[in-house]
């Protein structure tokens, strides 16, 4: 019950962090909603895991990216998905 309160209450402040919101952040929150209606433990997680996709893509492209930004750079073509997935994964099983 906690994981699905703060679940919903982490979407809610993605959505309304500032006021030059991205495109790229509406697809994560949206992405997460989306999943929460099938899984709500896996959207937990995978909410859980955006402090460490933050950390991750700031170290790996010298904070020249936000996670918004890679996410777009991803929808444009200029980042192959797979790359990134594979690097991402490679730092959460250190």
């Amino acid at each position: 019950m906690i994981a699905l309160i703060f679940l919903s209450v982490s979407a809610k402040k993605m959505a309304n962090t500032s006021a030059n919101y991205s495109p790229a952040a509406s697809t994560i929150t949206s992405y997460i909603k989306n999943v929460s209606k099938m899984n709500k433990s896996i959207a937990y997680h995978y909410l859980s895991r955006l402090p460490t996709l933050k950390a991750f893509t700031a170290d790996e492209y010298h904070s020249r990216l936000s996670v918004d930004n890679l996410v777009l750079d991803i929808k444009q073509g200029k980042q192959d998905p797979y790359k990134v997935e594979g690097d991402f994964s490679k730092r959460i099983l250190k």
